[in-house]
């Protein structure tokens, strides 16, 4: 029994795919066509070079390899539920050349339209036999098709194993987000920024240049320049590390010629002696002026003055540089001063030893030099008078101005580790300080302001004109946006930037659905927060190159491939046209009421004026092909042809010479001598020839 149903190559199909074959190029098959056959089921012939009647050609949904079978080819179509009301009988296979490839006859079925009470939506499949499946281009426009089922299902699958293996991968990485900080360790660049805690804080929060410029100037607190840095400090103790060291060598050495001053036995208790005098009572003495700087007895008033003098008012607290300068009596030659004292002490000792002396044993009670370890009764600290001050009353006044400093800053070492060890501290800081920038330049001394603008979430102005493409001639949407990208126009919460003023260097979008759009001279604005939701706005010029170029303002918003990303045009009253308003779904006129296409040419299919119309062909005298610019969406439309400029015109009529298609019209005039007296009619041309187009829609 043969097969009734069946699916051929044409002659022209073997011819094209043998061809194909052999030069190895590829055979591009795009679309598909169905008919009723004509009302009965056709066989199919290779002969064929169309369908025996066609009711509708579209682009393919998938044209795949037969995954079972290599040496099949499986193409498909799906027709949706809003066309239909024809039988399907026949299937016709077609290539971008418009040529029918292959043939195939099937059990007729009934595709319905939705107004008939059935919504089907129908997929329609053709499998064909080659010799070689690689001659044939497997490609279809995924913009114009729609899915079937089990297309989506794969490919729900296939993209589901991707972002699968994505997120494994993501997970595995060892930073799969380089532009954030760790927590642990982070390595932070450019200039990150921080609240500036309260000068009273101390615990672990971030101290930012404004809390150490604050700290660095409570700590100097007005302290006098002579004294403000740890090398004048340094300087003013001799550069002596072991400065206390020295001291008490130099007192240990004057101690040491008191004690053998000292050795004599005592003849007369009533005085004092020089050695060890253990004075009782109230000693008393002449207070020295504050000038003194000698051996002279220093009484209660001048170790009061002198602690009130070093004081000079300052806090108790041992907490500022003021304290400790005052402390060492803003001397910066401290540790001089006192070497020079003692060794004019030690001088006058070896004078006084050598001197004359009767009585050598006893102390006078002028002036006397006193060895050994001489004792009195500690005065209190409320004392400020010439009685004698003990070592007790010194140390009680030294506490006193220490008054409770922690033990970690209560000596000049610490305080030197404290700054570091820097001898040269002040210039230190004042270098780090440098940095900073001036309050009077006004940001004129940033020197990467786009890095600066970008780290601060700041708007940036694009210096300089744009070469959009650097060429002329047509963009995606896609390739606009990378260049966008490449120019960090994503980087700014605000980016704006124009086009420079030549065709030659800058490309046209014309994938917008709404216009093209010329970037000569057009306004870029940017507004985007750096995570895929973005909004581009274009202001173009009022003239381009492009005669479909719009002026006018248009608008992309991109908030993720799940958004629906697209563009629209905010229409004004300079780009507001009829069609404007017919896309918008509100026509001017019942959409049947208006005409579609009109075209007046002459004689010789010379148009003098039209709308939607492509070109007039004469084809014969009196024999014209009105060819339209946007094809009719069907062909049941009406027209009217009317023809003059002849004496005889009225002595004719005209009309169609075929069935009218969606995409042409094709007409003749007849005209003839003597109508109704024998039927002689002939074709003849006239100088007046005006066709209208109405429905259609």
């Amino acid at each position: 029994m043969s097969a009734t149903y069946f699916a051929l190559l044409t002659n022209i199909g073997a011819a094209k795919l043998a061809n194909a074959t052999t030069l190895g190029s590829s055979l591009n098959i795009t679309r598909m066509a169905v008919g009723d056959g004509g009302g009965s089921l056709p066989v199919p012939n290779p002969a064929q070079t169309t369908l025996i009647n066609e009711k509708r050609r579209a682009a393919l949904n998938t044209l795949s390899v037969d995954p079972k079978n290599p040496s099949q080819i499986i193409a498909e179509q799906v027709i949706p539920e809003n066309e239909g009301g024809f039988w399907i009988r026949e299937i016709g296979l077609f290539d971008d050349d418009g040529n029918l490839i292959a043939v195939a006859n099937c059990p007729e079925t009934y595709k319905p339209q939705l107004q008939e009470g059935s919504g089907r939506i129908q997929t329609v499949r053709m499998i064909l036999i080659v010799s070689s499946t690689d001659a044939v281009t497997l490609k279809i426009d995924p913009a114009v098709v729609l899915a079937t089922r089990s297309y989506v299902d794969n490919a729900v699958i296939e993209v589901k194993a991707y972002a699968d293996n994505l997120m494994r991968l993501h997970l595995a990485a060892a930073d799969p987000h380089p532009q954030y900080a760790p927590k642990a360790s982070p390595a932070l660049t450019g200039k990150p920024t921080a609240p500036t805690a309260a000068q009273a804080s101390n615990d672990t929060q971030l101290a930012t240049t404004a809390f150490v410029k604050a700290a660095i100037a409570a700590l100097v607190n007005g302290s006098p320049g002579a004294l403000d840095t740890l090398q004048e400090l340094a300087a003013a103790l001799g550069n002596d590390p072991a400065f206390s060291t020295t001291v008490l060598n130099a007192i240990t050495d004057v101690t040491n010629k008191q004690n053998a001053h000292t050795s004599a036995a005592d003849p007369h208790p009533q005085y004092a002696p020089k050695a060890n005098p253990a004075l009782t009572g109230k000693p008393t003495a002449p207070t020295a002026t504050q000038a003194s700087n000698d051996t002279q007895l220093a009484t209660t008033a001048f170790v009061k003055a002198a602690i009130s003098a070093l004081v000079n008012g300052a806090p108790g607290a041992l907490d500022t540089l003021q304290a400790l300068a005052a402390a060492l009596g803003n001397d910066p030659d401290f540790s001089t001063t006192v070497l020079n004292a003692i060794v004019d002490v030690t001088n006058k000792q070896h004078a006084h030893a050598s001197a004359v002396d009767p009585h050598t044993q006893y102390a006078p009670k002028a002036s006397p030099a006193l060895t050994g370890k001489p004792t009195a009764p500690t005065a209190t600290q409320a004392s400020n008078d010439t009685q004698l001050a003990t070592t007790a009353f010194v140390k009680a006044a030294i506490s006193a101005l220490v008054n409770g400093s922690p033990g970690a800053l209560d000596t000049l070492q610490e305080l030197a580790a404290a700054l570091g060890n820097d001898p040269d501290f002040s210039t230190t800081i004042v270098n780090a300080l440098s940095g900073k920038l001036a309050k009077d330049q006004n940001g004129a001394d940033i020197l990467n302001k786009k890095q600066f603008a970008r780290n601060a979430s700041l708007p940036y102005l694009g210096s300089g004109w744009v070469n959009f493409g650097g060429s002329s001639g047509a963009w995606t949407t896609a390739q606009f946006i990378d260049f966008l990208d490449e120019i960090g126009a994503f980087q700014h919460l605000y980016f704006v930037c124009a086009g420079s003023w030549s065709y030659a260097v800058n490309r046209k979008i014309t994938d917008t659905g709404c216009g093209h759009i010329e970037l000569a001279g057009a306004v870029v604005e940017v507004f985007s927060d750096r995570f895929h939701c973005r909004t581009i706005r274009i202001t173009t010029p009022t003239t381009s190159s492009d005669t479909e170029a719009i002026p006018g303002t248009f608008i992309y918003i991109d908030n993720g491939a799940d958004s629906a990303p697209g563009w629209r045009r905010e229409y004004n009253s300079k780009t507001l046209r009829a069609a404007d308003i017919t896309a918008l779904g509100v026509p001017l006129r019942d959409d049947k009421q208006m005409c579609r296409a009109w075209v007046r040419f002459n004689e010789n299919g010379e148009i003098n004026d039209a709308y939607n119309v492509q070109s007039v062909i004469k084809n014969s005298t009196g024999d014209f092909t009105i060819r339209f610019k946007t094809p009719m969406k069907n062909e049941n439309y009406a027209f009217t042809y009317n023809v003059g400029g002849r004496g005889d015109s009225m002595n004719m009529c005209s009309g169609a010479s075929q069935l009218p298609t969606v995409d042409a019209l094709r007409v003749i005039s007849v005209s003839a001598t003597g109508i109704g007296k024998g039927g002689d009619f002939r074709l003849l041309d006239f100088p007046v020839n005006s066709v209208a187009i109405f429905g259609g829609v």
